[in-house]
């Protein structure tokens, strides 16, 4: 109840002294600056009014004209456009093109008491070639002699895979080749 009685007489106090239409009212915000204007930042502390002497008039000022383009401005930015996509698809299919390129040719795998021990040979089957060519079964990496297999051509290697990173299996883990396009 009280505290409609307070909003009662608060309500009843800014209707009966309505501010002047051009005045502007003056705060001391919480942090010391000074604010002008109808709704001040929380916390604020009204430090009076400020009747304006003079009229301002307003007047309606056109919006400025867009931005002159060249002409073909937009073809050519089309064409920047369509020659960047032609360009990532084109070596898209080159990657794709080298990935299908590079394989294992014939190669053998020899149990030993600790390892196993695999000779063979890595092909390139694609025109350009391929740069630092690894072959590797699970932790265990080797590269391939030369490391760079240029285009046409066939590598060799010879990798040891320790059995002990399998368990005690016979079964050889399988073989994975590695390799980057540009040196």
């Amino acid at each position: 109840m009280r505290k409609l009685a307070m909003i009662v007489i608060g309500m009843s106090l800014t209707l009966a002294a309505p501010a002047p239409a051009d005045a502007i009212r003056k705060w001391r915000t919480p942090d010391g600056k000074l604010y002008f204007g109808d709704r001040p930042p929380a916390g604020s502390k009204l430090l009076g009014m400020i009747e304006s002497t003079e009229r301002v008039e307003t007047v309606d000022v056109p919006p400025p004209d867009p931005v002159p383009r060249k002409p073909g401005a937009a073809e050519a930015g089309a064409e920047i456009s369509r020659r960047r996509a032609a360009e990532r698809e084109a070596e898209r299919e080159r990657a794709h093109r080298l990935a299908s390129a590079v394989e294992f040719g014939p190669h053998t795998v020899t149990l030993g008491n600790l390892n196993w021990i695999v000779v063979g040979v890595v092909r390139n089957r694609a025109d350009e070639s391929v740069h630092d060519v690894r072959v590797g079964a699970g932790t265990a990496w080797t590269r391939t002699e030369p490391s760079t297999i240029p285009g046409k051509s066939e590598a060799t290697f010879r990798l040891e895979v320790p059995r002990y990173a399998y368990g005690d299996t016979d079964a050889f883990p399988g073989l994975e080749v590695d390799w980057r396009e540009k040196r």
